[in-house]
């Protein structure tokens, strides 16, 4: 699959597979990574792991998820705009719906989102990835407008390309 090679890793629980073929559909409530794995699912391993709730939480789930980087935006099929939605929003969304009430009820909470340049910058190739990078992005500066106050920060990273085996394979087909 396009993400071979990378895990799904909460501090205190052993490394899950980020294995996902390109191709596959995920429904609503799935984590992108985990096959047959609800977030609600990763969520409470985590916390039954952790010994409590989540405190930190860091949100680097990327990539796209179809391989359309070189297409243009009139040529990307709107299946995989929400191929690429649920696995580069949807995933984080969810995880910080099960772990914000937790944080607030702690009165102490970080959240990360790794979202991308592209969701501030976008180009012309890769729209259904820049565009859910953009709802990650959007996202996360509403959520930390709602938690003024709460001590629960919720922070978005949006860094530049990221040389990882895909961008390699992806630069080396050029």
């Amino acid at each position: 699959g396009e993400f071979s090679g990378y895990t799904f890793s909460v501090e205190g629980l052993a490394d899950m597979p980020f294995d996902t073929p390109a191709a596959q559909q995920l429904p609503a409530g799935w984590l992108a990574g985990v096959p047959g794995r609800t977030v609600a699912a990763v969520h409470a391993e985590a916390c039954a792991a952790l010994g409590g709730n989540v405190e930190i939480l860091i949100n680097n789930a990327g990539g796209n998820a179809r391989g359309n980087t070189s297409k243009k935006p009139a040529e990307i099929d709107v299946e995989d705009f929400v191929a690429n939605y649920r696995a580069n929003t949807l995933g984080a969304v969810q995880l910080c719906q099960l772990s914000v009430p937790d944080m607030v009820a702690a009165k102490f909470g970080r959240i990360v989102n790794v979202s991308s340049a592209v969701a501030m910058q976008p180009n012309y190739m890769g729209t259904d990835y820049s565009a859910a990078k953009a709802a990650l992005l959007n996202y996360t500066v509403s959520l930390a407008g709602s938690l003024r106050g709460v001590n629960v920060t919720a922070n978005v990273l949006t860094p530049g390309i990221i040389m990882v085996d895909g961008v390699l394979r992806f630069g080396r087909q050029r």
